[in-house]
């Protein structure tokens, strides 16, 4: 499972537009970067993702309901599609709200998700 298709996977959750890894300086001030890594590990074809999502925005209010609405749409999500073949089987936050990350010498405000994702390969 490849960073680009949890993009492909999330685009269809999320209307902020989404970066692998970092921020480009060519990226608008209100985007999010994902970022993908390994969970606890693999059983069978089931693979343990972790996903943390980074929202920024120059207002720290908005940065921050988008990161709960990032929360209130992925966490405990089920049997949906990701990739060529996979099948996402949970999805589950990490957090009960955002954390705050702080605030950049550009004036844009930061917050984290962290989610679990199993998936089937």
């Amino acid at each position: 499972m490849s960073i680009q298709d949890f993009i492909k996977f999330l685009k269809s959750f999320v209307s902020t537009p989404l970066y692998p890894n970092a921020f480009p300086a060519t990226a608008p001030k209100q985007s999010i970067m994902v970022e993908v890594g390994q969970g606890l590990g693999s059983r069978g074809s089931i693979s343990d993702v972790t996903l943390t999502l980074t929202v920024r925005a120059e207002q720290m209010g908005k940065a921050e309901s988008i990161s709960k609405d990032v929360i209130n749409k992925l966490d405990g999500l089920t049997d949906e599609p990701i990739g060529e073949s996979g099948q996402i089987v949970l999805i589950k936050s990490q957090q009960l709200v955002p954390s705050y990350l702080g605030k950049s010498d550009s004036d844009n405000h930061y917050y984290m998700n962290n989610f679990r994702v199993l998936v089937n390969d």
